[in-house]
């Protein structure tokens, strides 16, 4: 490691730096590398790597220095899709997932799986020598396939959710007009975002900020309140709330608690039945609030604007946000996993189809077997002698 200056070639000074070499094979991509550690200005890099190409290199390629790696054997297969993900990973929960392969948590569910496909195939191998008990023997099938499937189906929507989706999960804001919804919205951001009037239907639009949840970023929402549009704006902003809602991960609910309850608030929390929520009952600080105990869901009493109760709101969205985003609990594939237990899982829903179709054993056992080729891929070999095994252990088929 060497200090020194870097100047241009029109001689002049462009930073004081670091420069440190690592010779073959101790890289990162096993050949001789020379790194520079400059002030971390866009202006000063943008001019240090200028000087560079002015000097005869060139910029890398897309993924380069890791494909020189795997070329020198610095990274296999794994690492390489282990490190495209930490870059793709925008959650710390998507991380640790990451970094929780090395230590085989995803590998555990597809030993499960393994376990259970050959659970399966030991019960049709058995129904082929003992027809006479075939349908008998086939009900065993059934629980063990619906747990492949869903295992299957689980760990496919982890994955899509981390890489296809928009994966910053949402809270979403709904409620009446004049709730306070904006109000609870720049509160929540401790500082003024949203327009806010005493005036109904100020919110005409969806308004979205990200912050952070216990450490994960979020969006939080406000949308136009829930009403009969009075022209073609309108319309289309409350279409465009509606959608939030329902890809939303939590929706507080906003009742205006000077007023009370109203019918339509009744309505619309009838159609979120199935969308985790959290009720907020605003303006406490207002001698007419009055707070409707009779809800089934959790609820918190609040002032947006004079910030009463916010710590109860917080933790109470804390609480709620946890719950909803329970699934990113699940092991984390690969994409190379991730394309097998796609095949794995479409194989299983075929092969529950036919079960039901009264298909002959041997057929059945066959699609079981396709099903071990894919598992085999991602697992190991699965072999006759684990299948009879399973036989002899769980059937009485004599000597």
């Amino acid at each position: 490691m060497a200090l020194g200056r870097i100047v241009g070639v029109d001689g002049v000074f462009i930073d004081e730096v670091l420069v440190l070499s690592f010779e073959t094979p101790k890289s990162f991509t096993g050949e001789d590398v020379i790194e520079i550690q400059c002030h971390g200005s866009e202006v000063i890099v943008t001019q240090i790597e200028a000087q560079l190409v002015l000097c005869g290199a060139r910029p890398a390629e897309r993924g380069e220095f890791s494909y020189r790696a795997f070329l020198n054997q610095k990274m296999a297969i794994e690492d390489l899709e282990n490190l495209a993900d930490v870059f793709a990973s925008q959650q710390p929960v998507d991380l640790h997932a990451i970094y929780q392969r090395k230590d085989g948590a995803f590998h555990q569910r597809l030993s499960l799986l393994r376990s259970l496909v050959i659970q399966i195939q030991a019960v049709l191998d058995t129904a082929v020598d003992f027809s006479e008990e075939y349908s008998e023997v086939l009900t065993q099938v059934k629980a063990p396939l619906s747990r492949v499937i869903h295992e299957c189906s689980l760990a496919t929507h982890r994955y899509e959710s981390f890489r296809y989706v928009e994966n910053i999960p949402r809270i979403v804001l709904a409620g009446l007009p004049n709730a306070g919804k904006s109000s609870l919205f720049n509160l929540l951001l401790s500082r003024y975002r949203a327009i806010v009037h005493s005036e109904p239907g100020t919110t005409r639009d969806v308004i979205e900020e990200l912050i952070e949840v216990d450490g994960r970023k979020c969006r939080i929402v406000d949308t136009a309140g829930i009403r009969t549009a009075l022209n073609e704006i309108e319309v289309q902003g409350i279409e465009l709330g509606g959608s939030y809602i329902k890809s939303a991960q939590l929706i507080l609910y906003v009742i205006d608690g000077s007023v009370g309850v109203s019918e339509e608030d009744r309505i619309n929390l009838a159609d979120l039945t199935d969308c985790p929520k959290l009720i907020v009952w605003n303006k406490r600080d207002s001698a007419e609030f009055k707070a409707d105990g009779s809800f089934a869901f959790q609820t918190v009493e609040v002032s947006a604007s004079t910030g009463d109760g916010f710590n109860d709101l917080w933790l109470s969205i804390r609480d709620q946000f946890k719950k909803s985003m329970s699934t990113q609990s699940t092991p984390l594939p690969t994409h190379q996993e991730y394309g097998g237990l796609m095949r794995a899982e479409a194989i299983a829903r075929e092969l529950e189809s036919s079960l039901w179709l009264d298909c002959p054993p041997e057929i059945l056992s066959e699609l079981n077997r396709r099903l071990m080729t894919e598992l085999e891929c991602m697992v190991g070999g699965v072999f006759v002698e684990d299948v009879l095994d399973r036989v002899f252990n769980e059937f009485c088929i004599g000597k």
